[in-house]
């Protein structure tokens, strides 16, 4: 089977993905931890207890991650099969977090309620242009407390086996929203 690049909305593509995902719930489940990289980063960067944004929060495993470490968390999912396996996974691992169902180009969670937000794994280059990539990091600098920190993921190392299987559809998706498919 070959791949064909298909021009969707941002409606269309959520509704794709989240079908996707439907269909296959456990691969929103693949892990429900940081990585070791990321919760050192987490560490350095949140104050302990602190409320900590996730966006691109996918299936709940940075909020996971962060809950168990003691952070209070909130998430921010565009994908609405995301967000509710998100709820679902938190619910049964006891963690008392909301996850907002929208677009980060229309990010609207309140202003510095928040101590820190993250954006791990390449999602964010996804946001197609720059004008509104820098959009969604004002958005997300008025959620975040003065001093409050982002934890900007852009992954340059050797990706792993599973990361690979992943570039396609990555790509496409990236291409689809206008993004930047050069990863």
């Amino acid at each position: 089977d070959s791949l064909r690049p298909v021009l969707l909305s941002a409606d269309e593509l959520a509704a794709a993905v989240g079908g996707y995902y439907a269909a296959r719930p456990d691969e929103w489940a693949v892990a429900d931890d940081l990585a070791p990289d990321e919760a050192a980063w987490a560490a350095e960067a949140f104050p302990r207890g602190g409320r900590v944004l996730v966006l691109f929060a996918g299936g709940g495993r940075e909020m996971l991650g962060l809950a168990r470490r003691g952070w209070r968390v909130e998430g921010v999912e565009w994908i609405p099969a995301a967000a509710a396996r998100a709820r679902e996974r938190l619910a049964q691992a006891g963690v008392d977090a909301r996850v907002h169902e929208q677009d980060l180009r229309a990010l609207d969670v309140g202003e510095g309620g928040f101590d820190g937000a993250t954006a791990l794994g390449i999602t964010y280059g996804m946001i197609p242009g720059r004008a509104e990539r820098v959009d969604v990091l004002r958005r997300i600098a008025r959620a975040v407390r003065p001093g409050g920190r982002l934890l900007l993921d852009a992954r340059t190392a050797a990706p792993s086996a599973r990361e690979r299987r992943l570039f396609p559809a990555r790509r496409a998706l990236a291409r689809a929203l206008g993004g930047n498919a050069g990863y």
